[in-house]
Protein backbone atom coordinates (compact mmCIF):
# COMPACT_ATOMS: atom_id res chain seq x y z
CA UNK A 1 0.00 0.00 0.00
CA UNK A 2 1.43 3.14 -0.81
CA UNK A 3 0.41 5.87 2.00
CA UNK A 4 -0.69 9.24 0.41
CA UNK A 5 -1.39 12.22 2.93
CA UNK A 6 -4.39 14.01 3.04
CA UNK A 7 -5.10 16.18 0.20
CA UNK A 8 -2.57 15.33 -1.65
CA UNK A 9 -3.34 12.98 -4.89
CA UNK A 10 -3.16 9.91 -5.30
CA UNK A 11 -0.96 8.12 -8.28
CA UNK A 12 -4.10 7.36 -10.31
CA UNK A 13 -5.38 10.53 -10.03
CA UNK A 14 -2.28 12.50 -10.37
CA UNK A 15 -1.68 10.04 -14.01
CA UNK A 16 -5.35 11.25 -14.65
CA UNK A 17 -4.69 15.06 -14.86
CA UNK A 18 -1.32 14.61 -16.63
CA UNK A 19 -3.39 12.37 -19.57
CA UNK A 20 -5.71 15.55 -19.05
CA UNK A 21 -2.96 17.95 -19.76
CA UNK A 22 -1.82 15.95 -22.57
CA UNK A 23 -5.38 16.08 -23.80
CA UNK A 24 -4.80 20.18 -23.57
CA UNK A 25 -2.15 20.73 -25.75
CA UNK A 26 -2.54 21.18 -29.42
CA UNK A 27 -0.45 21.19 -32.00
CA UNK A 28 0.15 24.28 -33.92
CA UNK A 29 1.21 23.13 -37.72
CA UNK A 30 1.62 24.81 -41.17
CA UNK A 31 1.46 22.08 -43.88
CA UNK A 32 3.37 19.19 -41.93
CA UNK A 33 5.49 20.94 -39.53
CA UNK A 34 4.63 21.71 -36.29
CA UNK A 35 5.53 25.55 -35.71
CA UNK A 36 3.96 26.01 -32.07
CA UNK A 37 1.69 24.64 -29.24
CA UNK A 38 -1.84 25.66 -27.98
CA UNK A 39 -2.43 24.95 -23.81
CA UNK A 40 -5.68 25.16 -22.90
CA UNK A 41 -7.46 24.78 -19.34
CA UNK A 42 -10.70 23.67 -18.96
CA UNK A 43 -11.56 24.36 -22.76
CA UNK A 44 -10.27 27.74 -22.88
CA UNK A 45 -7.40 29.08 -24.46
CA UNK A 46 -4.93 29.95 -21.90
CA UNK A 47 -1.01 29.91 -23.72
CA UNK A 48 0.53 30.31 -27.16
CA UNK A 49 4.01 29.00 -28.04
CA UNK A 50 5.99 29.74 -31.34
CA UNK A 51 9.27 27.61 -32.55
CA UNK A 52 11.93 28.36 -35.22
CA UNK A 53 12.58 26.03 -37.39
CA UNK A 54 15.59 24.71 -35.01
CA UNK A 55 12.78 24.31 -32.33
CA UNK A 56 13.64 27.11 -30.67
CA UNK A 57 11.18 29.03 -28.65
CA UNK A 58 10.61 32.64 -30.31
CA UNK A 59 7.44 33.71 -29.04
CA UNK A 60 4.82 33.05 -25.81
CA UNK A 61 1.32 34.83 -26.01
CA UNK A 62 -0.76 34.24 -22.76
CA UNK A 63 -4.64 34.97 -22.95
CA UNK A 64 -7.05 36.02 -20.20
CA UNK A 65 -10.27 33.89 -18.89
CA UNK A 66 -12.50 35.48 -21.78
CA UNK A 67 -9.36 34.46 -24.30
CA UNK A 68 -7.80 38.16 -24.57
CA UNK A 69 -4.86 38.54 -25.17
CA UNK A 70 -2.68 39.74 -22.18
CA UNK A 71 0.76 39.40 -22.68
CA UNK A 72 3.09 38.80 -25.38
CA UNK A 73 7.06 37.42 -25.11
CA UNK A 74 9.31 37.77 -27.98
CA UNK A 75 12.36 35.64 -27.92
CA UNK A 76 15.97 35.95 -29.33
CA UNK A 77 18.09 32.44 -29.77
CA UNK A 78 16.05 31.77 -26.56
CA UNK A 79 16.56 34.98 -24.56
CA UNK A 80 13.96 37.17 -23.67
CA UNK A 81 14.13 40.33 -26.54
CA UNK A 82 10.91 42.07 -25.27
CA UNK A 83 7.40 41.84 -23.76
CA UNK A 84 3.86 43.60 -23.74
CA UNK A 85 1.17 44.03 -21.83
CA UNK A 86 -2.51 44.73 -22.33
CA UNK A 87 -5.44 46.24 -20.53
CA UNK A 88 -8.78 46.29 -21.96
CA UNK A 89 -12.02 48.85 -20.79
CA UNK A 90 -15.46 48.54 -22.45
CA UNK A 91 -14.74 49.15 -25.55
CA UNK A 92 -11.75 46.99 -26.23
CA UNK A 93 -8.04 47.16 -25.66
CA UNK A 94 -6.95 50.31 -23.67
CA UNK A 95 -3.55 50.44 -22.96
CA UNK A 96 -0.38 48.21 -23.78
CA UNK A 97 3.21 48.85 -21.84
CA UNK A 98 6.10 47.18 -24.27
CA UNK A 99 9.75 46.50 -22.60
CA UNK A 100 12.72 45.50 -24.39
CA UNK A 101 15.96 43.93 -22.78
CA UNK A 102 19.41 43.84 -22.88
CA UNK A 103 21.41 41.24 -22.89
CA UNK A 104 22.28 40.92 -19.15
CA UNK A 105 17.85 40.91 -18.74
CA UNK A 106 17.26 45.18 -18.33
CA UNK A 107 15.24 47.21 -19.58
CA UNK A 108 16.69 49.79 -21.94
CA UNK A 109 13.42 51.13 -23.58
CA UNK A 110 9.40 51.39 -23.00
CA UNK A 111 6.52 51.72 -25.34
CA UNK A 112 3.49 52.95 -23.47
CA UNK A 113 0.16 53.14 -25.97
CA UNK A 114 -3.16 54.20 -25.84
CA UNK A 115 -6.00 52.80 -27.34
CA UNK A 116 -9.71 54.25 -28.74
CA UNK A 117 -12.66 52.09 -29.63
CA UNK A 118 -9.85 49.51 -29.52
CA UNK A 119 -7.54 51.55 -32.43
CA UNK A 120 -4.08 52.02 -31.60
CA UNK A 121 -4.17 55.76 -31.01
CA UNK A 122 -0.89 57.52 -29.59
CA UNK A 123 2.32 55.86 -28.25
CA UNK A 124 5.33 57.51 -26.44
CA UNK A 125 8.97 55.91 -26.83
CA UNK A 126 11.24 55.64 -24.05
CA UNK A 127 14.69 54.75 -23.52
CA UNK A 128 16.20 54.07 -19.88
CA UNK A 129 19.54 54.84 -18.47
CA UNK A 130 21.86 53.12 -16.15
CA UNK A 131 19.83 54.02 -13.48
CA UNK A 132 16.63 53.67 -14.90
CA UNK A 133 15.66 57.02 -15.61
CA UNK A 134 13.46 57.16 -18.69
CA UNK A 135 13.82 59.99 -21.55
CA UNK A 136 10.81 60.19 -24.19
CA UNK A 137 12.30 59.39 -27.50
CA UNK A 138 9.26 59.34 -30.04
CA UNK A 139 5.80 60.60 -29.81
CA UNK A 140 3.46 59.00 -32.17
CA UNK A 141 -0.55 59.80 -32.97
CA UNK A 142 -2.17 57.29 -35.55
CA UNK A 143 -5.08 58.02 -37.62
CA UNK A 144 -7.16 55.50 -39.60
CA UNK A 145 -8.59 56.39 -43.25
CA UNK A 146 -11.93 55.07 -44.46
CA UNK A 147 -9.72 53.21 -46.98
CA UNK A 148 -7.98 51.14 -44.72
CA UNK A 149 -5.05 52.88 -45.08
CA UNK A 150 -3.64 53.85 -41.19
CA UNK A 151 -1.35 57.26 -41.07
CA UNK A 152 1.17 57.26 -38.30
CA UNK A 153 2.17 60.37 -37.29
CA UNK A 154 5.53 61.43 -35.24
CA UNK A 155 5.21 64.37 -33.65
CA UNK A 156 8.10 67.19 -32.20
CA UNK A 157 6.79 69.84 -29.74
CA UNK A 158 3.22 69.29 -31.67
CA UNK A 159 5.07 69.29 -35.42
CA UNK A 160 5.05 66.54 -37.40
CA UNK A 161 8.33 65.57 -38.71
CA UNK A 162 7.13 62.33 -39.88
CA UNK A 163 4.33 60.27 -41.25
CA UNK A 164 4.34 56.48 -41.94
CA UNK A 165 1.45 55.35 -44.27
CA UNK A 166 0.50 51.85 -43.59
CA UNK A 167 -2.45 49.57 -45.15
CA UNK A 168 -4.74 47.55 -43.27
CA UNK A 169 -2.16 44.42 -42.41
CA UNK A 170 0.44 46.83 -41.13
CA UNK A 171 2.81 46.86 -44.46
CA UNK A 172 4.40 50.06 -44.94
CA UNK A 173 3.44 51.99 -48.11
CA UNK A 174 5.17 54.78 -47.84
CA UNK A 175 6.66 57.29 -45.58
CA UNK A 176 7.54 61.33 -45.74
CA UNK A 177 9.39 63.29 -43.53
CA UNK A 178 9.30 67.00 -42.98
CA UNK A 179 12.43 69.27 -42.27
CA UNK A 180 12.66 72.15 -40.89
CA UNK A 181 13.58 74.19 -44.38
CA UNK A 182 9.88 73.12 -45.52
CA UNK A 183 11.81 70.48 -47.95
CA UNK A 184 10.42 66.81 -47.41
CA UNK A 185 11.64 63.61 -48.61
CA UNK A 186 9.58 60.75 -49.35
CA UNK A 187 10.21 56.66 -49.68
CA UNK A 188 7.94 53.89 -51.00
CA UNK A 189 7.95 50.81 -50.07
CA UNK A 190 7.47 47.22 -51.44
CA UNK A 191 5.69 43.77 -49.86
CA UNK A 192 9.10 43.37 -48.04
CA UNK A 193 9.62 46.44 -46.61
CA UNK A 194 12.43 47.55 -49.29
CA UNK A 195 12.62 51.03 -49.70
CA UNK A 196 11.98 51.45 -53.72
CA UNK A 197 11.47 55.23 -55.06
CA UNK A 198 12.79 58.27 -52.90
CA UNK A 199 11.61 61.41 -53.39
CA UNK A 200 13.22 64.82 -52.31
CA UNK A 201 10.80 67.78 -52.92
CA UNK A 202 11.06 71.16 -52.57
CA UNK A 203 8.81 73.64 -50.36
CA UNK A 204 6.76 74.30 -53.55
CA UNK A 205 5.68 70.83 -53.98
CA UNK A 206 8.02 70.19 -56.80
CA UNK A 207 10.58 66.54 -57.40
CA UNK A 208 13.93 67.31 -57.48
CA UNK A 209 15.40 64.41 -57.77
CA UNK A 210 14.18 60.46 -57.76
CA UNK A 211 16.07 57.44 -56.81
CA UNK A 212 14.94 54.23 -57.86
CA UNK A 213 16.48 51.14 -55.91
CA UNK A 214 16.68 47.43 -57.19
CA UNK A 215 16.99 44.10 -55.24
CA UNK A 216 17.63 40.40 -55.85
CA UNK A 217 15.27 37.86 -54.90
CA UNK A 218 16.70 37.32 -51.39
CA UNK A 219 16.36 41.42 -51.21
CA UNK A 220 19.97 42.24 -51.38
CA UNK A 221 20.44 45.42 -52.85
CA UNK A 222 21.79 45.66 -56.84
CA UNK A 223 21.86 49.00 -58.11
CA UNK A 224 20.12 52.42 -57.80
CA UNK A 225 18.84 54.76 -60.69
CA UNK A 226 18.70 58.47 -60.14
CA UNK A 227 16.79 60.78 -61.98
CA UNK A 228 16.16 65.17 -62.15
CA UNK A 229 13.65 67.14 -61.73
CA UNK A 230 12.67 66.38 -65.38
CA UNK A 231 12.48 62.82 -65.00
CA UNK A 232 15.78 62.13 -66.84
CA UNK A 233 18.50 59.79 -66.12
CA UNK A 234 21.33 61.71 -64.13
CA UNK A 235 23.02 58.76 -62.53
CA UNK A 236 23.32 54.88 -61.81
CA UNK A 237 24.76 52.56 -59.24
CA UNK A 238 26.05 48.83 -59.37
CA UNK A 239 26.37 47.06 -56.31
CA UNK A 240 29.72 44.54 -55.99
CA UNK A 241 29.45 42.02 -52.91
CA UNK A 242 32.27 39.38 -52.47
CA UNK A 243 31.36 36.40 -49.89
CA UNK A 244 27.92 38.18 -49.65
CA UNK A 245 29.44 41.52 -48.18
CA UNK A 246 29.31 44.82 -50.30
CA UNK A 247 32.59 45.87 -50.81
CA UNK A 248 32.06 48.40 -53.96
CA UNK A 249 29.80 50.75 -55.64
CA UNK A 250 29.97 51.97 -58.51
CA UNK A 251 28.42 55.38 -60.03
CA UNK A 252 28.06 56.36 -63.66
CA UNK A 253 26.61 58.65 -65.39
CA UNK A 254 23.86 58.88 -68.31
CA UNK A 255 25.96 57.91 -70.82
CA UNK A 256 27.69 55.31 -68.57
CA UNK A 257 31.12 57.00 -68.05
CA UNK A 258 32.28 56.12 -64.50
CA UNK A 259 32.38 58.90 -62.03
CA UNK A 260 33.16 57.85 -58.74
CA UNK A 261 33.21 54.40 -56.74
CA UNK A 262 32.86 53.92 -53.12
CA UNK A 263 34.55 50.80 -51.57
CA UNK A 264 34.40 49.43 -48.34
CA UNK A 265 36.57 48.05 -45.77
CA UNK A 266 36.31 44.67 -43.81
CA UNK A 267 35.02 46.72 -41.15
CA UNK A 268 32.61 48.04 -43.44
CA UNK A 269 34.36 51.41 -43.73
CA UNK A 270 33.65 53.68 -47.03
CA UNK A 271 36.41 55.62 -48.72
CA UNK A 272 35.09 57.25 -51.61
CA UNK A 273 37.55 57.61 -54.85
CA UNK A 274 36.59 59.71 -57.76
CA UNK A 275 36.65 58.59 -61.24
CA UNK A 276 39.98 60.49 -63.29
Amino acid sequence: NVFVEPGQPTPESAKAAMISLERAVKDIKEGKDIVGKEYYEDDKLVRKELFDEADEIIKKVYYSDDEKVEKEEDFVLGELYSDVVYKYGEDGKSTSKKNTYNNAGEIKTVVDSEYSDGKLEKEVKSTLDKEGKATVTEVNYYTYKEDGTVVKAQKEDGETVKETVSDMDGKDLYSIDYFENGTTQKKYFDEKGKTVKIENINKEGVVLRTIENSYDEKGKPQGYKEYDHNGNLAYYGEYEYIEGKLKKISVFDDEGTPVRSIEYDENGNAEIIEAE
